[in-house]
């Protein structure tokens, strides 16, 4: 079984991993897969709330792939923070 320190660290493998609606919004931005993978794991650790932490649990409860369905939800959190923040909403 990979761990989320293993897909982190294999940026060429974790592209072709994502979900394409990922990867097309990445894309769009011209983001890299990985690096805005490694960021959003480094942010939802530092400020996703009580709420996104619990959702996270529960979508790894029963997962097939526990780091990549981790990874997946914290790239997912992270591209509607960023949208959130850049409307002007505040953070909650």
């Amino acid at each position: 079984m990979v761990v989320l320190g293993q897909l982190l660290r294999d940026t060429q493998r974790l592209a072709p991993l994502l979900p394409s609606d990922v990867t097309a919004r990445l894309a769009e931005r011209g983001l890299s897969p990985g690096g805005f993978a490694r960021a959003a794991a480094i942010e939802f650790d530092r400020l996703a709330d009580d709420a996104a932490w619990s959702t996270l649990i529960s979508r790894l409860q029963g997962s097939v792939d526990p780091a990549l369905a981790c990874l997946e939800y914290m790239v997912r959190w992270k591209l509607a923070f960023e949208e959130r923040t850049s409307h002007g909403h505040p953070v909650e």
